[in-house]
């Protein structure tokens, strides 16, 4: 009984842990990306400045 509880707790925590670690991942794209548009927009800018 109390084997099984641990096991269901484990398999819910790596549950959650692979949750987390995805929306990391995600929200970390997110910002590189937004980073790149601003380089970009930079650039052009610039450009248009010459």
């Amino acid at each position: 009984m109390k084997k099984e509880k641990e096991a269901i707790k484990t398999k819910e925590n790596k549950k959650a842990q692979k949750k987390k670690k995805k929306k990391k991942k995600k929200k970390k794209k997110k910002k590189e990306e937004e980073e790149k548009d601003g380089e970009e927009k930079k650039e052009e800018e610039e450009e248009e400045n010459q």
